[in-house]
């Protein structure tokens, strides 16, 4: 099934997407009110304080990156009709760049909102960072694949 270039990438890109939904934290806010660590993970937020959990309460960003997934999956399985593939690829590739927005504007906002203390670190963490290098692999599978049906389209005008 996986034959050409870009149903190699579209399955890395896949599997990128889901990992960074279940692991590590999107980023980490850092307060000067005795070190107070707020993580912000697809399925929970937590505070920790000196190194003890101090609240931990459900989130449900988990969902984002399972539907994101399954279109990619439809795409990487549509081979056989590559109009449908395209725009299931675009769709894929649209719904990963979101995804960074979202990790983004999540990180910006929560950033503003601190209510303990000043801010000392606002980093990133490796779900943000999966999301990026998932970004890249997206589109190389959609210009493959686009590359693809221009050859076909080329090879149809031919004969």
């Amino acid at each position: 099934m996986i034959q050409r270039i870009q149903s190699v990438y579209l399955f890395i890109s896949i599997v990128l997407i889901v990992v960074s939904g279940f692991v590590g934290n999107i980023f980490n806010v850092i307060t000067n009110s005795n070190n107070t660590t707020y993580g912000y993970q697809a399925n929970e937020v937590y505070v920790i304080g000196t190194k003890t959990l101090i609240s931990s309460e459900p989130q449900y960003l988990w969902f984002y990156p399972i539907v994101i997934a399954l279109v990619g999956l439809y795409a990487l399985f549509s081979f056989k009709d590559l109009k449908k593939q395209l725009k299931l690829a675009r769709i894929y590739w649209g719904a990963v760049i979101a995804t960074l927005l979202i990790h983004v504007g999540m990180k910006y906002y929560t950033q503003f909102q601190v209510e303990e203390g000043q801010l000392i670190q606002a980093s990133a963490g490796a779900s943000f960072y999966l999301t990026v290098i998932a970004m890249p692999f997206a589109h190389l599978a959609f210009m493959n694949i686009l590359k693809d049906k221009r050859t076909i389209a080329s090879i149809d005008r031919i004969r």
